[in-house]
Order: structure tokens, then C-alpha cells, then sequence
């Protein structure tokens, strides 16, 4: 039986060989999508924590770069409050035309960005801060985060939550009933 076996290889040599190609292959994809899906995982948690939240929704935008447009996405947070992380180099924004980099951006501390027709500072380096598949975060204050995605309106486009903190997040959040519900 097992001389039959080993004759009908001996004969199907390139069958077999390409099956066990096919197979290689199949079991390769399988792994790189694997280690693909609990990257994304990864990352999104490295840099919830980094931003001392607990979840948080993500908005972005795109910068110039050397000719084509990068994705970047921008967090409006205050100076010393939850959603700033901690900086690498130079310091946090103090002001609306200040930023503060992902390292992987390649900007350094006093240089100028151009992010959609505003130049703004970068006062401080964020160390691989990262999301998205490695799309470069930058981080404002939140005067300055409405400045630059909604002209200056008071408004927002996400909230980072820290659970267990719900009184802090009323008291953080107010909301005009005229303008939320179209009335008192």
C-alpha cells in the first residue's frame, strides 16, 4: 500500500508539489491577516492609554506632504487634562496655534505645519503615537481644535470618556438646551 502511494507521488510529482504550495500559502495568508487584525487592536489600545482614556472617537484630516496629502488625526484636548499624552520633547500646546506630533510625523520642536491653510507651531514631540494603521496623531487644544476643523465654532466631533467619571463629564460638558433640543 505504501509502495502505491509512494509510486502515484513519484508519477503526480508537480500535482503534489502544487498542492502543497497552495496549502503553504493558504496557512501563510491566514497568519499575516491574523497578526494584520491584532496590530489594528494593538495600536488603538497603546494609544487609548496613552491619552488616559478609557474609549474615545477618532476623526481625521489631511497635511500636506511633499507634494501629495498625508492622513493625520487630530485630537482637541486640554493642556493638562485627560486626552493630552505625555511629551517626548518640548511641551504641550498652551495655545490654539500650537501642536503637539507623533514622532513617526517627522516634524521637530519650532518647526512650522501646515495643516489645511493654517501654519501651526509644533511645541511638543508625542512618541509613536500612532492609529489607523500607523496614521500620524496630532494633538491641540480644544480652542484650537475648533478652530481648525469647524472655523472657530463651538463645537465637537468626539468626547473621550474616562468611566467612572460621569459627574466630570457634565460638569466638563455643557450642553444649551436651545441649541441641543431646539428648545428649553
Amino acid at each position: 500500500m505504501l509502495t502505491a502511494a509512494l509510486r502515484d507521488l513519484q508519477w503526480r510529482k508537480r500535482r503534489f508539489v502544487i498542492a502543497i504550495v497552495g496549502t503553504g500559502l493558504v496557512f501563510a495568508m491566514t497568519l499575516v491577516l491574523t497578526g494584520l487584525a491584532n496590530g489594528f487592536r494593538v495600536e488603538a489600545g497603546r494609544t487609548v492609554d496613552t491619552l488616559g482614556l478609557d474609549s474615545y472617537v477618532n476623526g481625521s484630516t489631511t497635511i500636506p506632504d511633499r507634494g501629495s496629502s498625508r492622513n493625520v488625526n487630530v485630537f482637541g484636548a486640554p493642556q493638562k487634562g485627560p486626552g493630552m499624552p505625555e511629551v517626548l520633547a518640548g511641551g504641550a500646546p498652551k495655545s490654539p496655534d500650537e501642536i503637539a506630533v507623533s514622532s513617526t510625523l517627522g516634524g521637530g520642536v519650532g518647526e512650522d505645519l501646515l495643516i489645511g491653510p493654517r501654519p501651526m507651531r509644533i511645541v511638543g514631540i508625542v512618541d509613536d503615537s500612532t492609529v489607523l494603521a500607523g496614521q500620524a496623531n496630532v494633538f491641540l487644544t480644544v480652542q484650537g481644535a475648533q478652530q481648525l476643523l469647524f472655523s472657530g465654532q463651538p463645537l465637537i466631533s468626539s468626547i473621550g470618556l474616562q468611566l467612572g467619571s460621569l459627574a466630570a463629564l457634565r460638569r466638563a460638558v455643557m450642553v444649551d438646551p436651545a441649541l441641543a433640543f431646539g428648545g428649553p
